[in-house]
């Protein structure tokens, strides 16, 4: 229940809302009623000037003398021994002079004081068009808030479409459908995304069950259908860890670069060539590196994770007895990493694909089903992250040639990482040996 105090405090009118409208409006009479001031107080300093006596010529006060006469008249003097007749018209005169002297103060006094009243009048009247034109004005805004309220996810695809000049309200409104179509493009893509990892992971957990339902539904299960269902059970859960842990990387690179730190890139390269997951063996492929220094600025596990996915990518969409080619160098002060391979043909068309998750080009690269579909997407997101620029060309005999460009390291970098000259190596994988 209120108080005494709140029940006092309730009967007294609230102030309105300092909306922009109002704000407009009393800026508008404030600005007229100053400029209406001004004005008023120069015309009365000029009406004051235009009347003073001192300022009429002798001969306009008085038809009765002119000439001499008048001279003396306003210098207030008259000779000794004058005619009385020039008394006479000297009092004459002075007399008139006191009239239009109080004439013209009754006439400034009024003046002023209808000038007031019509300050007042029209700055009245000035807020009330001020009022309607502010209104005027802000139509657009109240368009676009309208409009922007009726916008939710589940209708992204609606858009403002502002009509009217080309103004400022209409570049915010066209900002605002640039923007609503930015998050559509995010959010239809992170409904694929959701479908497309749903599908991954639910694939081989169905898979899983039919092999168990039929190692249980068997007669008479042996041994040795019990060990091919583990088997394959194993390679099924190995995919899986797999295909969970380039989600999860995924969504790492998706964050950002938490910890920046300077490094070689050359030495991010020796540490994957080195790396024993690396398998070019089984294709015989021979492993060009062309290395020179190459400082960058980031985070160097998204970065080796990057090389690596860039690498294996290179490795696994190739021909037999391929050849792929790593070049890491500094152009124009940004480290550049190149990374090409001899493999099938991709068509252009589709290179924007391969950058997308869980898109693959079977039909053009070959059938692997031991890949995710999540390796050109997760180096697309460590480049972004790095706000690094990624490119991707096609080679005129077949394969993929990739770039990433890295943002400028900076002058603080470490001194050594820059020293040293370029080094080339060629390591040749035969079968039943690993790349090194």
């Amino acid at each position: 229940m209120a108080g005494p105090a709140a029940r006092r405090a309730s009967r007294w009118p609230r102030a309105p809302r300092p909306t922009a409208r109002l704000r407009l409006t009393m800026l508008y009479g404030m600005l007229f009623l100053a400029s209406g001031a001004v004005l008023l107080t120069v015309t009365n300093l000029l009406v004051d000037k235009a009347t003073d006596t001192d300022t009429v010529p002798a001969d306009l006060l008085s038809p009765h003398f002119s000439g001499s006469t008048g001279d003396r008249i306003r210098s207030h003097g008259i000779k000794p021994g004058a005619p009385c007749d020039s008394i006479k018209a000297w009092c004459q005169a002075q007399r008139e002079l006191t009239q239009a002297a109080a004439l013209r103060a009754f006439e400034l006094h009024e003046l002023r004081i209808w000038s007031a009243v019509a300050l007042g009048l029209v700055a009245v009247l000035s807020v009330g068009l001020g009022w309607l034109i502010a209104g005027r004005v802000l139509r657009p805004v109240r368009a676009i808030s309208a409009t922007a309220r009726q916008i939710s996810a589940s209708n992204l695809n609606q858009r403002l479409s502002l009509d009217g000049p080309d103004d400022e309200f209409r570049e915010l409104a066209a900002t605002l459908d640039g923007l609503l179509a930015r998050l559509q493009t995010s959010f239809d893509s992170q409904r694929r995304f959701v479908a497309s990892a749903s599908h991954e992971l639910r694939t081989p957990l169905t898979l899983d069950r039919a092999l168990l339902e039929r190692a249980l539904r068997h007669p008479e299960p042996t041994h040795d259908l019990w060990r091919a269902t583990c088997e394959r059970l194993l390679v099924s859960s190995q995919h899986q860890d797999h295909l969970i842990q380039a989600l999860l990387a995924l969504a790492r690179s998706e964050a950002g670069v938490v910890r920046s730190e300077f490094f070689e890139l050359s030495a991010v390269i020796d540490a994957v060539l080195l790396s024993p997951e690396l398998d070019a063996a089984s294709q015989g492929l021979q492993i060009r590196t062309t290395v020179g220094p190459a400082p960058v600025s980031g985070d160097r596990r998204l970065a080796e994770r990057l090389v690596r996915n860039l690498v294996d990518n290179a490795i696994r969409y190739n021909r037999p007895c391929g050849r792929v080619d790593i070049t890491a160098e500094t152009r124009s002060g940004r480290a550049v990493l190149a990374v090409a391979n001899t493999g099938p043909p991709v068509p252009p068309a589709d290179l924007d694909r391969l950058f997308q998750p869980f898109q693959r080009l079977a039909t053009s690269r070959g059938s692997h089903a031991d890949g995710t579909g999540l390796g050109l997407s997760i180096v697309k997101a460590i480049a972004d992250a790095h706000r690094a620029a990624l490119t991707a060309d096609p080679q005129p005999h077949g394969g993929l040639r990739i770039e990433v460009r890295f943002p400028p390291a900076g002058p603080h970098h470490e001194p050594g990482l820059t020293n040293g000259h370029a080094r080339q190596s060629i390591t040749e994988t035969p079968a039943g040996r690993g790349a090194v």
